[in-house]
């Protein structure tokens, strides 16, 4: 009979400490899968943004933000994240590798961007941020400012 009961109290501790780690595990598994879906909504606002306002990055867009919900056939986020994308030019000069010349010819310019796309989780309070570098020729007197 103490035989039983030890090891009924041992199979009982056994399966409340099981309890206890699945549980554990079930809370990382469902905050990992926001964050993934986060992520996903922050990468398909830099592709909405990419796709539908290629005209929006101009010389001399020191910081702007632009909200994707605001763009022209937004795509359906995965869990109604709020994204938004901020546009910051990092360099506008000549278009040469080297430094020495341009590539393109005289007076030909490019200007430099990082593409941040920003998501936060309308109910999850999860947040995911991605960083994409962007390039585009500019005219010979873009970057006269």
């Amino acid at each position: 009979m103490i035989v039983t009961l030890v090891i009924l109290t041992v199979l009982s501790l056994i399966g409340v400490a099981m309890s206890s780690t699945l549980r554990t595990d079930l809370a990382i598994t469902t905050a990992r899968q926001w964050l993934s879906e986060t992520r996903e909504n922050a990468e398909q606002g830099l592709v909405a943004f990419i796709r539908l306002a290629p005209g929006q990055l101009q010389p001399g867009m020191v910081n702007q933000t632009f909200d994707v919900a605001a763009l022209a056939g937004n795509p359906s986020m995965l869990n109604t994240d709020a994204v938004a994308i901020n546009v910051r030019e990092l360099f506008c000069g000549d278009d040469g590798s080297t430094g020495t010349g341009n590539m393109m010819g005289a007076g030909a310019k490019r200007v430099w961007f990082n593409l941040e796309a920003t998501a936060t989780g309308a109910g999850t309070g999860t947040r995911a941020q991605i960083n994409l570098g962007a390039s585009r020729l500019a005219p010979s007197d873009a970057c006269n400012y």
